[in-house]
């Protein structure tokens, strides 16, 4: 059974990247950042 790391990867990242954004850590608006809605469908803010 071989296991898709990057996917996990990946998943984990965006997951991180939404734990940052409810703890309200946008210090650089210009940032661009991925977070997951309610449908947990990839979205991207600049």
């Amino acid at each position: 059974m071989k296991v898709n790391w990057q996917s996990r990867l990946l998943q984990a990242y965006y997951i991180a990247l939404e734990l940052l954004e409810q703890d309200k850590v946008d210090n650089c608006s210009k940032c661009t950042y991925i977070h997951l809605d309610e449908n947990h469908q990839f979205q991207f803010h600049q």
